[in-house]
C-alpha cells in the first residue's frame, strides 16, 4: 500500500516515515510540490500525508489533488500535518482537507492514525439496490426460516478466516 509524505521538515518527515514503515506502507518522501502532485496522481495512494508548509505550498497541493479530473482526487483522504495554529487558517476548511495531524505527534500516535486511514479507506462498500421483488424475497426467507437464525462456529470460522485473509479488525459475511 503507498503512502506519500509530502513533506520538508526532518522532524516530521522522521517520525511519519518511521510509523508508516512500522505499519508496512511503502512510501515516499517528496519534498517538491510539483513532483509530489504527478507521484499522487501516477500511485494513488490510500492516504497522503502533507506538512502544512509556511509558504502555503501544502494547502496549494491539497486543492490541487482535490481538483483532480478523476473521482479519486475528491475520495483520497488528504492528511495535514501542523501544528494547530495552521488549522485555524479562514481557507483551511474550504481547501478540502480530510484531517489533521497536530504536530507534534508520537510514532505510536501517528500508526495508531494510519490504521484508522487505511482502513476506512479499505472498508468501503457500496449499498445493493433493492429489487423490485424485495417484499417476496423476504417472506420467502422467513418462510425457510432462515433469518435471524442462532449463531453456527462454521460460519463463525469462515469470517474469522476472512477477516485475518483481509487483515481487518471485524468482518461480515451475509449469505442472504
Amino acid at each position: 500500500c503507498a503512502l506519500p509524505i509530502l513533506a520538508r521538515s526532518e522532524s516530521i518527515v522522521s517520525v511519519l516515515r518511521g510509523a508508516a514503515q512500522a505499519e508496512g506502507f511503502r512510501t515516499t518522501v517528496e519534498p517538491d510540490l510539483r513532483t509530489a502532485f504527478d507521484l499522487v496522481a501516477e500511485w494513488q495512494p490510500s492516504a497522503v500525508l502533507v506538512e502544512a508548509l509556511d509558504d502555503d505550498d501544502g494547502f496549494d497541493i491539497v486543492a490541487a489533488i482535490r481538483s483532480m479530473e478523476s473521482a479519486y482526487g475528491q475520495d483520497v483522504p488528504v492528511i495535514m500535518v501542523g501544528p494547530a495554529s495552521k488549522r485555524r487558517r479562514p481557507d483551511a476548511v474550504e481547501t478540502g482537507i480530510t484531517e489533521w495531524l497536530v504536530w507534534p505527534s508520537t510514532g505510536f500516535y501517528v500508526r495508531t492514525k494510519l490504521r484508522c486511514w487505511y482502513l476506512r479507506r479499505s472498508a468501503r462498500w457500496e449499498r445493493a439496490a433493492v429489487t423490485d421483488d424485495e417484499e417476496d424475497r423476504i417472506a420467502a426467507l422467513q418462510r425457510l426460516a432462515v433469518l435471524d437464525t442462532a449463531p453456527e462456529e462454521r460460519f463463525d470460522r469462515l469470517t474469522r478466516t476472512i477477516a485475518a485473509t483481509l487483515d481487518v479488525p471485524i468482518a461480515l459475511v451475509s449469505l442472504v
